[in-house]
């Protein structure tokens, strides 16, 4: 089955609203999963409530950390 072209129209889960919510320092901002297609994506405040950025499940997304830095898992750096 094809994986879809459009961007997805997504919703967090009342959990991840109301951690949100409660949580307003950035640093603590992370990628949530998004309750309709799955995918781990950023968030956006819209009017009080948290919205998943645009996102589209047909892409692979490059994972971040909780600063939003891009991770790659196959570039260790070891100390």
């Amino acid at each position: 089955m094809p994986k879809p072209s459009k961007p997805c129209n997504g919703e967090l889960s009342q959990e991840t609203q109301e951690a949100l919510r409660k949580n307003r320092s950035r640093a603590q901002w992370g990628t949530y999963r998004c309750q309709v297609c799955g995918l781990m994506v950023g968030v956006l405040e819209d009017g009080g409530r948290w919205i998943p950025e645009r996102h589209w499940p047909s892409i692979e997304y490059v994972p971040k950390d909780k600063d939003g830095h891009e991770t790659y898992p196959w570039l260790s750096v070891h100390g």
